[in-house]
């Protein structure tokens, strides 16, 4: 059981640390209803979550990833498409953050300062004003637009497809897994039901650096999962 903890964890980690799901959550905090938002947009995360775990569990069973054995070609072929699309969006993100970086440093302007600034995404621009319906689906987008978060979860369903564990702790492992990824976004919940809730002008500030610093925070963090999988893929996985 350990060692499936212990090969799940920088998967979890990583999906946990995803900066767009974080900076949506931070703009909703500053919304005039934050508690039913944050509520909505985390049930949308937890569905879009469990589905996506529950489709890898059922779609690579199918294929017979479940019997797989040390040195199995799908098995192999599954982490190294998973390291080379943790490569490419780690290569992605650095370079973004990089350009943005120096974009600011060439700035002599305010307008030219304000237009080099890093953007949020499309999907979490007017987060603060989001109700409950959009709320949720903005859960379910943020978590399933992202193909390098669909694939993690991919790595997940292999990793407990073929741990030597019995079925109810397959279950138990997936719930704690949905719980894990869900748990920043369930924080700022927690602390609005309690009537604690940052200033707003500290929210800003955090939404600001999350911003500035999200490519090389994704970065460092897909690195380490891709290093992983590749490794995977190269030995057959764990026996």
């Amino acid at each position: 059981m350990l060692d499936v903890l212990w090969r799940m964890l920088p998967v979890t980690l990583s999906v946990m640390a995803s900066p767009v799901a974080i900076l949506a959550v931070l703009g909703m905090l500053q919304s005039s209803h934050p508690l039913l938002v944050n509520v909505c947009y985390l049930g949308g995360w937890v569905v879009a979550t469990s589905g996506s775990l529950v489709f890898w569990l059922a779609v690579l069973s199918y294929f017979g990833i479940s019997e797989a054995h040390t040195g199995s070609a799908l098995a192999s072929a599954l982490h190294a498409s998973i390291s080379v699309l943790c490569f490419a969006g780690a290569v992605w993100s650095y370079r973004r953050a990089r350009a943005t970086l120096t974009r600011l440093a060439a700035a002599r302007t305010l307008d030219e300062f304000a237009a080099a600034a890093p953007q949020l995404p499309g999907l979490v621009k007017d987060s603060v004003g989001y109700g409950a319906r959009r709320s949720f689906v903005v859960g379910l987008g943020v978590f399933l637009l992202n193909p390098t978060n669909v694939s993690l979860v991919a790595a997940t369903a292999i990793d407990l497809l073929n741990a030597h564990v019995s079925s109810m702790q397959v279950v138990g492992l997936s719930i704690g897994f949905v719980v894990a990824v869900s748990l920043p976004l369930a924080l700022p919940v927690i602390a609005v039901t309690a009537g604690r809730r940052a200033p707003d002008r500290l929210i800003t500030r955090v939404r600001g650096w999350v911003l500035r610093n999200n490519g090389f925070i994704r970065a460092s963090m897909l690195l380490v999962v891709g290093f992983l999988q590749l490794t995977r893929a190269v030995t057959g996985g764990p026996p």
